[in-house]
């Protein structure tokens, strides 16, 4: 599993790094250029690393076995990806304002560039509807440590994540393509964003981690309170 998620950070910084710098060195800093590099920051990046933060066994969570510390660093995560993908689309909105609602929901654009922004739309709504559960869930359980709220939360995370990749790889093939089709670049970026994918659910479905049971002997071995939420 250490092996897994090492592979994991290295594969989303490596994703979040090769597309800036594919963006900025041929024509440097462009407005609507901060559309591609904050939606890779909050899926590739910051999503990725959200999602198995309750599982992760290396770095900074590793010997963190009090199941409340892991949630705070999967909430703040979370809720930063989903703010810089909010920022994400608002780039993209503003610079198809001109276009009115044609450009906005990119009527009469081809099939892939139709899928890239409905697909986004569909994601970026999901992403707010899990941010927002994901609040409730804080505040209620911070009322009643018993109360249960939006049990889906958990099964809905990876599904977005899994939308919001699919939506990256289709936006490198528009931007990174030529009279010839998608060029090494964006190959290249394709590959590593389903590589980030693979590797985080390889990480979730096959990694489970500790169980709550392991993480409260081992963050109090004296038998003392331990919060298991």
């Amino acid at each position: 599993m250490v092996v897994v998620d090492i592979l994991l950070k290295v594969a989303s910084v490596g994703v979040w790094l090769a597309t800036i710098l594919s963006l900025v060195l041929p024509a440097g800093f462009g407005f609507f250029t901060w559309h591609p590099i904050l939606m890779t920051t909050s899926f590739v990046l910051l999503m990725s690393q959200g999602l198995v933060a309750y599982i992760s066994a290396w770095g900074p969570l590793e010997k963190s076995y009090d199941r409340s510390n892991r949630r705070l660093v999967h909430g703040v995560i979370q809720l930063l990806a989903g703010l810089v993908a909010l920022a994400g689309f608002l780039v993209a909105f503003v610079s198809n304002i001109d276009g009115g609602a044609k450009a906005e929901f990119a009527i009469g654009e081809d099939p892939t560039t139709a899928m890239h922004v409905w697909l986004g739309y569909l994601t970026l709504l999901g992403v707010l509807v899990q941010c927002v559960a994901g609040l409730f869930k804080v505040v209620l359980k911070a009322r009643d440590a018993a109360a249960t709220c939006a049990p889906w939360h958990g099964t809905a995370g990876p599904f977005i994540f899994l939308c919001g990749c699919v939506t990256a790889c289709l936006g490198c093939s528009l931007w990174f393509s030529n009279s010839d089709g998608v060029t090494g670049q964006g190959i290249g970026l394709i590959v590593g964003i389903v590589a980030t994918l693979v590797l985080g659910f390889l990480e979730l479905c096959f990694f489970p981690g500790l169980s709550k049971e392991d993480m409260r002997e081992r963050a109090d071995p004296s038998g003392g309170e331990y919060d298991a939420m």
